[in-house]
């Protein structure tokens, strides 16, 4: 937050005078302006107290005081809003013309921002909803050798990535029009499912295999191919040689066709990629 306002003020800076009203509490006209470099203490103030809470958090959490913590989590969410939104107002009251809002204001900064109200909006009742079905992972009952944890925790993290994904999609991407994400939708939500069910029941790894293969198949028919594969001894190798067409759907979806070669190998490559991170199991969620 303190990284875009900064970059955000610098792309005005043209239109800035040297000096800005910092201090309103003085009652000299002349000590209640500054300097234009000074409103950057904001940030530094947002910082160090960002630093501080940190600090304390991590001795609330070393004591299992986590309602404490998330207390101290909003806190400090509040106070560094207050101190940029304080900020960005003394920059509107100052400014010559319109202030110029980036292009990366619509394309990483919203989406941040949707995803980190998301997150914090949700992850509460995605936890609930894991010890309301019993979706938790206790390192005395599921031996792994890769359980890294020693205490039981919730799972359902897929569910809490999913959702992380989806809702901010909603509001940013094209996801009807797209007959990417459509299939990839499809196949994560199918996963989804499969990983619940997987963190509560322990499905056997034949019926999870063929799940899985299931899932891919949306998402390689949607699109997501290789139609050529790199070759470091010459050309690359052209996996478009074999494909069939579906005239019936070109009114619909346009012309549409399936690479055999491409999408045998998309859908071995993504299935060995899924299984391989699902390996790591001391981290919730890694596999969705």
């Amino acid at each position: 937050m303190n990284i875009f306002s900064i970059i955000f003020i610098q792309s005005n800076i043209g239109i800035l005078p040297d000096k800005v009203p910092m201090y309103y509490t003085y009652k000299n006209a002349e000590f209640v302006l500054a300097n234009i470099t000074n409103i950057f203490y904001i940030n530094i103030v947002s910082l160090l107290f960002a630093a501080i809470f940190i600090i304390r958090n991590q001795k609330l959490y070393s004591q299992s005081r986590y309602e404490l913590a998330d207390i101290n989590n909003s806190a400090i969410l509040f106070l560094n809003i207050l101190l940029i939104i304080f900020q960005l107002r003394i920059i509107n009251l100052v400014a010559y013309e319109d202030l110029i809002i980036p292009n990366y204001t619509y394309v990483i900064i919203l989406p941040i921002l949707i995803s980190f109200i998301t997150t914090y909006l949700l992850y509460p009742f995605v936890i609930k909803f894991a010890y309301r079905f019993n979706l938790i992972d206790d390192p005395l009952t599921h031996k792994h050798p890769g359980m890294l944890l020693k205490s039981p925790v919730p799972r359902a993290g897929g569910l809490l990535f999913f959702l992380l994904i989806l809702i901010p999609g909603l509001f940013i991407l094209p996801i009807s029009q797209s007959q990417k994400l459509i299939g990839l939708l499809i196949g994560a939500s199918i996963n989804v499912i499969l990983g619940l069910f997987d963190d509560r029941y322990d499905i056997h790894p034949l019926v999870r295999a063929a799940v899985q293969l299931f899932s891919i198949t949306f998402v390689v028919l949607a699109g997501f191919t290789w139609l050529y594969l790199p070759n470091p001894f010459g050309d690359a190798i052209n996996l478009q040689t074999y494909f069939v067409s579906f005239d019936f759907l070109t009114p619909y979806v346009g012309d549409h066709r399936i690479y055999y070669f491409a999408v045998l190998l998309a859908i071995i490559w993504a299935w060995f990629l899924m299984n391989y991170m699902s390996m790591a199991n001391g981290t919730d969620g890694v596999y969705a």
